[in-house]
């Protein structure tokens, strides 16, 4: 973090300038009252947030255009989530989930210390999409476990059934959870304090679109020509993806809006029909991954 000095103390003046530094320079310039402003005590000056901006903006105008010129979001890394006082801000995004929830308390830390000039102190958690969710219980089982932790004090516990359990739902599989439980099982306790994480990306649809993206730019002016309301369809081998049967795949746009309207939908559904004479005609949402993935699979499939 020695590179993001200036970064830091921009983004929070009132813990890396104020609180941190010493200004017994720019108090003597300013002539402050001794007897008014020292704690001979303490052995430390008692100069409030909004004095000290007073007096910087007239003994030291680079600090004072720091503060002026500050940030006012900072995007970071794990890096700052041990030993950085940053209560100046009053908001906290997490936008991936660890597994282990001790992570998600030291990142808190950060911002909720004593000493926050902030009365109300929030913290964000984006968890997975709810189709994912159903299968990891993720946001349950973390909450679950930082309740056990605040019941009986530990951040150590072993949980190594629950980790095993939550890799086995994981529809994904991923490397990360590959990684995770090969640890589990060989008895390493490295996953507790391990920088690994469940990041966002492991969740969305990002492949999907930017494979999407990448044939429309490839393929822009054929498109363009293609008129409104054509459709595809192929054969795929019984042996792929046997839990999606032949079906009618669709992307469903909600609330219905009138025709030749621009105005984009507010949610959109991607649904799957399966095409069985002895089923009502009903369409129904299936694991949108396993659609995609099915879709992007037999795309050079002959039509």
């Amino acid at each position: 973090t020695k590179d993001f000095t200036q970064v830091l103390e921009s983004f929070a003046p009132y813990s890396k300038l104020y609180k941190e530094k010493d200004w017994s320079d720019v108090y003597a310039d300013a002539k402050l009252d001794r007897a008014k402003y020292f704690d001979d005590e303490k052995q430390r000056w008692n100069v409030s947030y909004e004095k000290w901006l007073e007096l910087i903006s007239k003994y030291d105008e680079k600090t004072y255009r720091q503060v002026e010129d500050g940030i006012d979001i900072l995007i970071a890394t794990d890096c700052l989530s041990e030993g950085q006082n940053l209560q100046d801000a009053d908001t906290q995004v997490n936008y991936d989930i660890h597994w282990n929830p001790v992570r998600l308390i030291q990142r808190f830390g950060r911002i909720d210390r004593i000493g926050s000039p902030n009365k109300l102190i929030h913290c964000v958690n984006f968890w997975p999409a709810k189709s994912f969710e159903d299968y990891l219980h993720l946001e349950t089982r973390i909450q679950n476990r930082m309740s056990m932790m605040t019941l009986v004090g530990s951040e150590t516990q072993e949980l190594n059934e629950q980790y095993k359990k939550m890799v086995e739902d994981n529809p994904l599989q991923d490397k990360n959870a590959d990684r995770l439980l090969e640890e589990l099982q060989n008895n390493s306790i490295s996953d507790i304090e391990s920088p690994k994480t469940l990041s966002l990306k492991d969740f969305s649809f990002e492949t999907y679109r930017q494979d999407l993206l990448d044939f429309l730019d490839k393929n822009r002016d054929v498109f363009r020509r293609m008129p409104n309301g054509i459709f595809s369809g192929f054969r795929f081998d019984d042996t792929l993806f046997e839990k999606i049967p032949e079906s009618l795949v669709a992307v469903v746009g909600y609330p219905h809006r009138k025709q030749g309207s621009k105005k984009p939908y507010t949610e959109l559904y991607l649904m799957c029909q399966p095409v069985d004479t002895h089923l009502p005609a009903t369409y129904q949402e299936l694991n949108r991954a396993e659609i995609l993935e099915f879709l992007r699979t037999n795309k050079r499939k002959e039509r």
